[in-house]
């Protein structure tokens, strides 16, 4: 999926969403760490193989993945988006199994 220009009223800057008209992507997966890619490209494979970040070592959010319309978590904490779907469990065979509950 492509990303799209969106008027937003919505204005957070330390989460990265902006005021005005900005270029962002529809949907985004963020993983917690490498160790989620798998489950990740699958989660990105069924949103029609969108836009894939992985957190950095302190664990923040990058801009353009808080910026998405809808961010879809795999592995560790909310990120506190407005639109967000979290995978994520207290292992990581429990964050497996909310992925794969979630690819139905």
């Amino acid at each position: 999926m492509a990303g799209i220009a969106v008027d937003r009223d919505y204005v957070n800057d330390d989460a990265g969403l902006w005021k005005g008209s900005v270029d962002v992507l529809e949907v985004a997966v963020l993983l917690y760490t490498k160790e989620d890619y798998w489950a990740g490209t699958d989660v990105s494979a069924k949103n029609g193989n969108c836009a894939l970040f992985i957190r950095p070592d302190d664990h923040s959010v990058p801009k353009d993945a808080m910026s998405a319309q809808k961010l879809i978590v795999v592995g560790g904490a909310s990120t506190g988006h407005p639109n967000e779907v979290l995978l994520s469990g207290n292992s990581k065979y429990d964050t497996a199994a909310a992925v794969a509950k979630y690819l139905g």
